[in-house]
Parts: C-alpha cells; sequence; structure tokens
C-alpha cells in the first residue's frame, strides 16, 4: 500500500514537472533573447 502511494506522488510530481518545463525554458529563451539584445543594442563600454 506503502509503495503505491509513493509511486503514485512520483508520477504526480514528474507530471507536473514536465507540465512546468516548456513554459520555463520558454522563459529562459526569452531572458537570453532579451540579454543579446541588450549587448547587441548597448554594448558595455
Amino acid at each position: 500500500m506503502n509503495s503505491i502511494l509513493i509511486w503514485s506522488l512520483a508520477s504526480a510530481t514528474n507530471q507536473l514537472s514536465f507540465a512546468l518545463t516548456p513554459p520555463m525554458l520558454l522563459l529562459g529563451v526569452v531572458m537570453s533573447a532579451i540579454d543579446l539584445l541588450i549587448l547587441t543594442t548597448h554594448p558595455p563600454r
């Protein structure tokens, strides 16, 4: 019984992280793009 509970919890956590990964990746890409844009338009002196 206990192992089934642990397995279902792990499965739910896995699904949650899988659901949250694409937005996080997208956010990372957007942030790097903004960073690059700032660096190219305003080069550090």
